[in-house]
């Protein structure tokens, strides 16, 4: 049995695209330009199974170019019912999701062809990153939860799961318009087959998810967790100075292992807002039940008392 050869680690990718007409296969990546830094390299944003690059076409267009250092699962496939799903679409509204094109020949190393994914380049920060700036303004993190509101009610009206909710794969605008990156774990119902490799971040899933749980509610759990998280942080700005680390916005995998019982859980008992504290006692609860029970988001917004009319300044992106 021949073992498949092993994807390109990222600096073999940041070694290698400084010469486009060399390595990559589309023509608008052959005559693309690389940007550069102060220091000279690529510009690059690097996360936990890919490298991103950032590339300016000849006619002028900002590109990012996400090469992946392994395999997802059933990625062309994926990423082709995506697009056809959302071009069978006839709603009058758009979706969070960032567009993407899987390039099965997409960049030649070694003398063998790697799949990319070619998308716009968003012009953002990373959900963790404007928290810590907005941190301090009510206001704007009120915003901010709104708009997360927005995103997620525009996924479930295109029967879209995006199957990995995390800060990472979230970048926020200057205007705090969202939008969802790394599609690697998409479902939609041309997709229903195609379970992912992975089911999300530890620090965003349900405690006892696994990949049977996956389909059109799987987001639930970790969009009320970001949820609680905005809100929180709104209420009570040292709650961002209790992170472990920064992999995570207030929760870890402990803490959703222990519902209820952790220092966070107390401080959020707690909160300044009895909404927040309404939604994390919620959200206990449901740690400890099967993962297939989280109801909608919204459904434990009312619930709670938690949702509250819309926000004027709502972004519908």
């Amino acid at each position: 049995m021949t073992t498949p050869p092993a994807w390109p680690a990222k600096p073999q990718y940041a070694s290698a695209i400084g010469r486009p007409q060399e390595v990559f296969g589309d023509p608008r990546l052959r005559d693309c330009q690389v940007q550069v830094g102060v220091n000279g390299m690529p510009l690059a944003s690097t996360g936990r199974n890919a490298i991103v690059f950032a590339v300016r076409t000849q006619h002028g267009t900002r590109m990012a170019v996400r090469c992946m250092s392994r395999a997802p699962a059933s990625g062309g496939e994926r990423y082709r019912a995506l697009a056809a799903h959302r071009h069978g679409q006839l709603l009058d509204h758009g979706t969070p999701l960032v567009e993407a094109e899987w390039i099965e020949r997409g960049i030649r190393l070694s003398g063998q062809w790697w799949p990319v994914v070619l998308m716009p380049w968003i012009e953002g920060r990373q959900l963790d990153d404007a928290v810590a700036e907005l941190r301090g303004d009510r206001a704007a993190l009120l915003h901010l939860a709104g708009n997360w509101r927005v995103a997620m009610a525009q996924l479930t009206s295109w029967r879209i799961c995006h199957g990995d909710l995390q800060h990472g794969n979230v970048l926020v605008g200057d205007d705090l318009r969202l939008v969802l990156v790394d599609l690697d774990a998409v479902w939609v119902p041309f997709a229903a087959h195609l379970t992912p490799a992975e089911f999300g971040h530890r620090n965003y899933q349900h405690p006892r998810r696994d990949i049977a749980h996956w389909g059109p509610g799987a987001d639930a759990f970790p969009a009320l967790l970001i949820l609680l998280s905005l809100r929180a942080v709104a209420a009570d700005a040292a709650l961002w100075d209790m992170r472990p680390d920064g992999e995570n916005l207030l929760f870890t995998q402990d803490d959703l292992l222990t519902p209820g019982r952790t220092k966070l859980w107390k401080r959020l008992a707690h909160s300044p807002d009895p909404a927040v504290r309404r939604m994390a006692d919620r959200l206990a609860g449901l740690c400890s039940g099967p993962p297939e029970r989280v109801p909608a988001m919204e459904t434990v917004l009312r619930t709670c008392a938690a949702g509250g009319p819309p926000h004027p300044a709502f972004s519908v992106s």
